[in-house]
C-alpha cells in the first residue's frame, strides 16, 4: 500500500509541474494582433500608374506575407480638410499605420502626429520640417535616376547640349538636377548642361508651360536631349522634343507610350517596396520614426526597356548605361545629393 501511495504522489507532483508548465507557455503568451492600416491616396486614385499603383502593390504583397488588412481613402482637397482627414482616423483609434501618400499630406501629418503622438503614419517623397517619433518617412535617391537620365542623354544627343526641367525647385527635383549634370558629364565632360523650371501658380499642371521651356531651351541651346521631372507639365516638354525631333526622358510613371519614339526612357520611383519594409516593421513591432532612404540598390527606382527606341539607341549605349546601372548599385559609382 506505501509502495502505491508512493507511485500516486510521483504522479500526482508530475502533473502538478505538467499543468503549471503548460500554463506559463500558453497561459501568458499573446496572440500576435493583425495590422490595420489606413492608406489615403492622392486624388488620382488607384490606376494612375504611379505613386497610388506602387503603394497598393506593396499593400498587397505586405497583406500576403503578414495577414495585414488595409482600408483606402482618397486625398481631401484642402490644408483644412486634410487635417480633418487625418484627425478622424487618428481618432478612430482603429489604425495601427496610417499612410499618406500624395505630398500634400505632410504639412497636416505634421500637424495631427503631435495630437496623436502613439498614432504611427507614413509620409512620401518629401522630408518633415521637424522629425517626429511617430512619423516614418520614405524618400528616394533620386539622385541617382538623375545620373543615369544624364548618361543616357548624353551618350545619345547628337548636339552640344542636354537640358533639364522641373517643376519647381522642391528638394526632390533639386536631386533629380544635380543627379542629371554628373551623369552627363560622367559621359561627356565637355558637355553643356542647362536646367530650367516651369514655377508658377500650378508647376506640376501647366503642359504650355512646360513646352514653352523645351522650346525656349532646344532654341538656345540646340540642347539634343531633355529629361523632365515636371509632373503633368512634362507633357508639353514631350510634345515641343516630338515636334522637334529630339530625345526626350520621363521620370516618376512610365511615359514612354505618350511619344513612342520620342521618349526614350522613363525613370521611375517605386513605392511598392517601401512601402512593404515600412510595414514588415511595423508587423515586426520595429516601428521607427525615421526616415528611409530608397534607390537603386533597392529595386525602387526603375527604368522601362527601350521598347520604342531601342533601335534609335546603339547597342553599346544601352549595354553602357545597364552598366553604369550597376556601378551605382554596387557602390563603384558615388552620385551626389
Amino acid at each position: 500500500i506505501k509502495k502505491i501511495r508512493r507511485i500516486y504522489m510521483k504522479n500526482r507532483l508530475l502533473l502538478v509541474i505538467l499543468l503549471l508548465c503548460s500554463f506559463l507557455t500558453f497561459g501568458t503568451s499573446k496572440v500576435k494582433k493583425q495590422l490595420n492600416i489606413a492608406v489615403i491616396y492622392s486624388v488620382r486614385g488607384k490606376g494612375d500608374k504611379n505613386r497610388n499603383d506602387f503603394a497598393y502593390e506593396g499593400l498587397m504583397k505586405a497583406k500576403k506575407d503578414f495577414g495585414i488588412e488595409f482600408k483606402e481613402f482618397t486625398q481631401r482637397i484642402s490644408v483644412i480638410d486634410i487635417e480633418y482627414q487625418l484627425r478622424s482616423l487618428a481618432k478612430s483609434e482603429k489604425y495601427d499605420l496610417i499612410i499618406g501618400i500624395p505630398e500634400e499630406m505632410r504639412p497636416g501629418v505634421a500637424v495631427i502626429a503631435k495630437e496623436f503622438p502613439k498614432q504611427k503614419f507614413v509620409v512620401t517623397y518629401s522630408p518633415m520640417d521637424e522629425k517626429l517619433p511617430n512619423v516614418a518617412t520614405i524618400l528616394f535617391r533620386e539622385e541617382e535616376g538623375g545620373f543615369l537620365a544624364g548618361a543616357l542623354a548624353a551618350m545619345t544627343t547628337k548636339t552640344y547640349s542636354v537640358g533639364f526641367i522641373g517643376s519647381a525647385q522642391t528638394p526632390n527635383v533639386r536631386k533629380y538636377e544635380k543627379g542629371f549634370k554628373q551623369g552627363a558629364k560622367y559621359i561627356n565632360e565637355k558637355l553643356v548642361t542647362v536646367s530650367a523650371y516651369v514655377e508658377g501658380e500650378s508647376p506640376r499642371f501647366d503642359i504650355s508651360g512646360g513646352k514653352k521651356k523645351a522650346e525656349e531651351m532646344i532654341k538656345k541651346y540646340r540642347t539634343g536631349v531633355i529629361f523632365h521631372d515636371a509632373g503633368g507639365s512634362g507633357i508639353g516638354v514631350l510634345n515641343a522634343a516630338q515636334e522637334n525631333k529630339i530625345f526626350a526622358i520621363s521620370s516618376e510613371q512610365n511615359e514612354d507610350k505618350l511619344a513612342p519614339g520620342t521618349v526614350l526612357t522613363s525613370i521611375m520611383t517605386d513605392l511598392s517596396t517601401p512601402i512593404y519594409t515600412v510595414v514588415k516593421n511595423t508587423a515586426n513591432g520595429n516601428f521607427q520614426g525615421r526616415e528611409y532612404y530608397f534607390g537603386l540598390s533597392e529595386n525602387a527606382i526603375k527604368t522601362t526597356g527601350f521598347i520604342y527606341t531601342g533601335d534609335k539607341v546603339e547597342k553599346e549605349n544601352i549595354r553602357k548605361f545597364e552598366e553604369i546601372k550597376d556601378m551605382i548599385k554596387s557602390g563603384k559609382i558615388k552620385v551626389q545629393k
